[in-house]
């Protein structure tokens, strides 16, 4: 029994790089190493993304320390001048 080339899962096109798929007609890139590339430029993505994150979360939490550091400083402000007040009255 002889194979026809209809049995070939991919055929080679006229740009380098790219075959056909027999069988859903698409084209397809056949190029492993630029595969590869692509595969480690969407994780050091990933990474970046999820440092940056990591440092957006840091920098709202400082901001919520500095807030809360400026609310007890005018808080101790606020004492100290309660206690003049009150010793001044003495």
């Amino acid at each position: 029994m002889s194979r026809e080339n209809n049995d070939q899962k991919y055929v080679p096109t006229d740009k380098p790089g790219l075959v056909r798929d027999t069988f859903s007609q698409a084209i397809v890139s056949s190029d492993n190493k630029a595969l590869q590339e692509y595969r480690i430029r969407a994780q050091k993505i990933k990474e970046n993304h999820s440092k940056l994150e990591s440092i957006n979360t840091v920098k709202d939490e400082m901001s919520i320390l500095k807030d809360e550091m400026s609310e007890i400083k005018n808080l101790l402000k606020q004492i100290i001048l309660d206690k003049e007040t009150n010793t001044d009255a003495n």
